[in-house]
């Protein structure tokens, strides 16, 4: 492709990076707010676990300070979805910055994959990660999409008690860690560093602009055909 920055491909990843960045740029100044507030010092494991069912003391000896951050449920099917919520948690939007990222990792995985269908998340998943560096392996970005991609999006929280965190003590380096309860957290600081450096380096690739122009011309015709006149006839 001659010039790729002239396509309408370019365009839209420009803005989504545009919009992508500014809105974790706000999201990472309400985090350092929250952490700013957070008035009894916790282990690094357990610091910010956001979006889930119940909290838990820091500790248990103490009746006057509980966690701000927190926690899933246990092993048992029984506590799953088991609310105990002490209502001292301080959010930081953790739940639907993770669905931002996970929606770049669909959108742009079709693009730039070999996947034909913009509806298999799975394989845009796979596509899109095999491109970070180093790349996840398809079981990782599978249970990726299958736990906590689609838990969020359908159920509003992981699946099976599972949770995901934001913190600045969290692990550097480590996609998934244990906290100190053995929950498995997603660990969305890393998240966003595998996202953010894999999109820039799809963006940057002019030999994928060839086909990438072609799935993102596509989906616009598709869309315009299920949608345009549902849109234009909308009673207002």
């Amino acid at each position: 492709m001659t010039n790729y920055q002239t396509t309408d491909v370019f365009n839209y990843l420009s803005y989504m990076e545009h919009y992508l960045k500014g809105d974790l740029e706000v999201f990472h100044k309400i985090c350092q707010d929250a952490e700013s507030r957070e008035t009894t010092p916790t282990p690094a494991v357990t610091a910010s676990n956001q979006g889930s069912m119940y909290s838990e003391p820091v500790n248990s000896s103490s009746s006057s300070t509980t966690s701000q951050t927190t926690m899933y449920p246990g092993s048992e099917p029984s506590q799953y979805f088991t609310f105990r919520n002490n209502h001292q948690d301080i959010f930081r939007l953790t739940i639907p910055i993770t669905l931002t990222l996970f929606a770049v990792v669909d959108c742009v995985g079709y693009l730039a994959g070999s996947n034909t269908n913009p509806l298999r998340t799975n394989e845009n998943f796979k596509e899109f990660f095999k491109q970070s560096d180093p790349p996840l392996t398809d079981n990782e970005s599978e249970f990726l999409n299958q736990v906590f991609r689609q838990g969020l999006t359908h159920i509003y929280f992981p699946k099976l008690g599972l949770g995901i965190s934001y913190h600045s003590s969290n692990p550097a380096g480590k996609l998934l860690f244990k906290n100190g309860q053995g929950n498995l957290i997603l660990n969305v600081n890393q998240l966003e560093v595998i996202v953010i450096k894999t999109f820039e380096k799809i963006k940057q690739n002019q030999s994928l602009y060839t086909r990438m122009e072609t799935r993102y011309q596509a989906l616009i015709t598709d869309y315009q055909t299920k949608y345009a006149n549902t849109i234009a006839s909308y009673p207002l």
